[in-house]
């Protein structure tokens, strides 16, 4: 079973959590560490709020996602971020794709 795709206001939550734990420790590479978790969790939570809902584009983010991920990413934390965008991407698509297509005119 794959894991829920967490929502931006969660990652943004689990940022500040980094956050806070940095202020109370003294190891410096820990520090950096997490911060540079922080830092790629923020990024995908604005790259969540940001997705459109254009098909079409959802589409092309999708493409991009499964390009980087088969290209090879040596960071474990970068690769499941987007491993989860991708995820996201695809649920929306399908959520995008599920709705009637409201036009401006009227019958």
């Amino acid at each position: 079973m794959t894991p829920a795709v967490k929502s931006a206001d969660e990652l943004r939550s689990e940022v500040r959590r980094l956050l806070e734990t940095i202020n109370k420790i003294s190891d410096p590479a820990l520090k950096q560490e997490l911060a540079g978790r922080a830092f790629l969790l923020a990024q995908e939570a604005e790259q969540i709020e940001e997705l459109p809902e254009d098909p079409d584009i959802i589409r092309v983010n999708i493409d991009s996602y499964r390009r980087r991920l088969s290209a090879g990413i040596d960071d474990p934390l970068h690769k499941q971020i987007i491993e989860e965008l991708l995820r996201y991407a695809a649920e929306m698509l399908q959520r995008v794709g599920s709705q009637p297509l409201i036009s401006g005119l009227a019958p």
